[in-house]
């Protein structure tokens, strides 16, 4: 395990690898899989996963095009993702790492202590705020892909609220 993964998802969505960004070596489509595993809590069905990526084609098809871009992701992102059978999920070491859970961590802390009554963690609130970028994966589209950019609208309508 490597804690020199980045994954930032609030303005333009960057993965970075010790140090370096890996822009250039994922498939656009890998940016969407690696922000929805993000923020899932569980092993997410490469069903659910072929569905959400590519509405637009028969579920056969789908699910090879999700197969392929595993296959692109394995030698780039190691164990970065936990592959199954029926599932994908980012490792959970990894996934604390993602810039909108650090965040949400970080407002728990916050409201946990003003409901105990504890004093202001200014450095905590400074390192929260300082995470947000931007709106969630602001500028990120994904062609003909209406189940992702409903599940960006509600999660950029949610993470708004908090």
């Amino acid at each position: 395990m490597s804690n020199a993964i980045e994954i930032r998802l609030f303005g333009h969505p960057e993965v970075r690898w010790q140090g370096q960004p890996l822009d250039s070596k994922l498939p656009h489509k890998a940016f969407a899989l690696l922000s929805y595993l993000a923020l899932a809590e569980q092993p997410v069905g490469r069903e659910m996963l072929a569905k959400l990526l590519w509405p637009a084609v028969p579920l056969p098809t789908a699910k090879q095009s999700l197969r392929n871009l595993l296959s692109q992701l394995r030698p780039v992102l190691g164990d970065l993702l936990e592959i199954a059978q029926r599932t994908v999920a980012l490792a959970a070491p990894y996934r604390q790492r993602a810039d909108v859970v650090v965040f949400q961590q970080g407002l728990a802390a916050i409201q946990q202590a003003q409901q105990l009554g504890q004093p202001l963690d200014l450095a905590l609130w400074q390192a929260t705020l300082d995470l947000y970028r931007g709106e969630f994966l602001a500028g990120f589209y994904i062609h003909q892909s209406e189940p992702f950019e409903e599940w960006t609208t509600l999660c950029r309508e949610s993470l708004r609220q908090q």
